[in-house]
């Protein structure tokens, strides 16, 4: 169980209510097995997750792996009158620019392409335990 402590005299910032009860309370940090509870109820406040960064890794090599179709297949289809269209999200980009709406196009070009990709790479190289 983590040292928890009933004070008064904390910052805002350190503290969290307990749900039950609202006993405010200033919470340390947690190892891998402990949980937090309320001295008064016993109401349980926190518990570190088990297999979150095996769940984390999981869930970015599935996002990678998935971002490659959606970035290479079409992602609209037209027909019309006998002609069909389709359009990649790297073609949505392109036709901004061509139209002089660069502002936008570098906009939908961040956050279609840039930071999904960015963050799922980040996320999947920079998987380590958070040790204090």
């Amino acid at each position: 169980m983590a040292a928890i402590t009933a004070n008064p005299l904390l910052s805002v910032k350190n503290l969290i209510a307990c749900p039950e009860c609202d006993l405010l309370l200033r919470i340390t940090d947690l190892r891998p097995g402990e949980q937090a509870l309320c001295p008064r109820c016993r109401c349980q406040l926190a518990r570190p997750h088990k297999h979150s960064i095996e769940a984390c890794l999981g869930l970015s090599i599935a996002g990678l792996i998935v971002s490659i179709p959606a970035y290479t297949l079409p992602l609209l289809g037209m027909k019309l009158l006998g002609k069909s269209h389709s359009g990649l999200l790297w073609s949505g980009v392109a036709g901004l620019f061509q139209e002089g709406l660069w502002a936008l196009a570098i906009v939908v070009f961040l956050a279609s392409m840039a930071f999904p990709i960015t963050h799922l790479l980040l996320t999947f190289f920079y998987q380590r335990p958070f040790t204090p």
